[in-house]
């Protein structure tokens, strides 16, 4: 119950933010709190759009494919992530022709 508290509170503080409007539309099955701001912290190293930041959102969106596999929109946040990597150098991808 703490949790869901917790989580609606703070979805109504981010309701300003980019990031709490893409978690709010978007992660509407965030099964507990601490999902939740790991999401978040996901989100934020993703918009620093920087080599280190990449590295790190990918870190917290693997995390959050692992122990969330049915929330689908991780999904998506990963595949964002990966093709950021590309852009900036710390995803290498391996196309056989």
């Amino acid at each position: 119950m703490q949790d869901e508290i917790a989580t609606q509170i703070a979805k109504a503080m981010q309701i300003h933010t980019t990031e709490g409007e893409i978690t709010k539309t978007r992660f509407k099955n965030i099964p507990d709190l601490q999902t939740y701001i790991k999401v978040l912290k996901a989100f934020e190293y993703f918009f620093h759009n920087t080599k280190e930041s990449n590295i790190l959102a990918r870190k917290e969106a693997e995390e959050l494919r692992a122990l969330n596999p049915e929330i689908t929109d991780i999904y998506s946040l990963l595949g964002s992530v990966y093709v950021q990597g590309i852009a900036l150098g710390t995803c290498e991808c391996h196309i056989e022709g």
